[in-house]
């Protein structure tokens, strides 16, 4: 994400999503009855001119600025976007209606300026994660085994699964040749996706299977790709399943490589919320109402809180949410917002949402009772 522009007087921020990444950022940046301004498409028929029958009009390319209703992301062949559905608030009088309803479709490398009656903390988080996540490089973690591999992109907010794929290979009491054929054809579907789907992401590569099998898909690389200017590291795993992911995500080759990556570092810390639920369940939170009451102290250290928290449309809720930001500022906490549709995101939704590491143990009254 680039932050292009910001006019403080107007609450308003322009940005250009750099990424797919970026465009789901961007659906949580935006809220209900914000106004967003950018070029857009809108059939015109001129004033005065009856269209023959079936004529839907010229379409021509304007800038709108619209109060936004809601907002989709659409996923297709062609482009991802996001739909931002709005009233027309501003823009050309001879070509648009003010007060019509109309949709802008934002893809990536799209302006859009952003205007707010107030940018929250957790606003600030998407986008200063999302202007630091520019610099990161994606890293393609492969899984390998005999028959089976599972590709995806590690990005600095998720883990995208690209491909899973299954491939029926002869056994050991076939010819050994035929054997050697079936296996690069295997290796040659694998190969094609990393041409065609991962290489434009990424250069960073972490293959790992079990046994020889790694080892060979590397040679069959060698031999039918240039490896110039890309980072293969090979592991030793189980699988050519998920849960090889899962063990290549525990390595220390990937923390050495990506340190920095916003992903794993709340892998790290639901690691310690769930070792502390076990040892040491006073040095945890979890609930709004608990965090709210460990905020007011002064003992939460850490929140992480998931993104569905802040669609939510009831009133209580989001005054309660407003409280928890200010009281992030006062207490000098971390704040740290998590995509409910990821792996980690799935275990904060079990604890009510949000979860937090104290900076000290907290006893309830219950817990002096003999």
């Amino acid at each position: 994400m680039r932050l292009v522009r910001e006019n403080h007087k107007q609450n308003s921020k322009t940005i250009i999503p750099e990424s797919l990444t970026d465009i789901f950022i961007l659906k949580n940046l935006i809220d209900p009855n914000d106004i967003i301004t950018s070029k857009t498409h809108r059939r015109i028929r001129k004033k005065g001119i009856v269209g023959r029958e079936g004529d839907k009009g010229e379409r021509i390319t304007l800038t709108l600025s619209i109060q936004v209703i809601e907002t989709n992301f659409q996923e297709s062949e062609v482009d991802n976007r996001l739909r931002i559905k709005g009233i027309i608030t501003e823009g050309p009088e001879e070509h648009i209606s003010l007060g019509s309803s109309h949709t802008i479709n934002i893809v990536v490398n799209q302006s859009i300026t952003i205007k707010k009656t107030e940018w929250g903390l957790h606003h600030q988080k998407y986008l200063e994660e999302s202007i630091k996540a520019t610099k990161l490089s994606p890293i393609c973690l492969m899984a390998i085994d005999r028959g089976d591999a599972t590709i995806t992109i590690l990005d600095n907010f998720k883990l995208n699964v690209i491909a899973n794929i299954s491939y029926q290979l002869p056994g050991k009491q076939a010819d050994q040749k035929f054997r050697e054929k079936s296996e690069k054809i295997f290796f040659k579907r694998l190969f094609e996706i990393l041409k065609f789907q991962v290489v434009k992401l990424t250069n960073i590569f972490i293959i790992g299977g079990p046994g020889n099998v790694k080892k060979r898909f590397f040679d069959f690389l060698s031999d039918n790709w240039s490896l110039e200017n890309k980072r293969i590291h090979l592991e030793n795993i189980s699988s050519g399943t998920m849960s090889g992911i899962n063990e290549i995500m525990n390595r220390d080759i990937l923390n050495q490589i990506a340190a920095d990556y916003q992903y794993l570092k709340i892998e790290t810390f639901i690691e310690e919320f769930i070792l502390r639920l076990a040892t040491n369940p006073n040095k945890i939170s979890y609930g709004i109402d608990d965090i709210v009451s460990v905020l007011e102290i002064g003992a939460a250290e850490t929140i992480l809180i998931s993104d569905r928290y802040f669609r939510a449309n009831d009133e209580p809720i989001k005054n309660k949410l407003k409280n928890i930001m200010e009281l992030i500022k006062q207490t000098n906490s971390d704040l740290i917002l998590v995509d409910y549709n990821s792996s980690p995101g799935k275990k904060i939704e079990q604890f009510g949402k949000i979860i937090a590491l104290l900076r000290f143990e907290m006893y309830s009254e219950y817990d002096n009772e003999i």
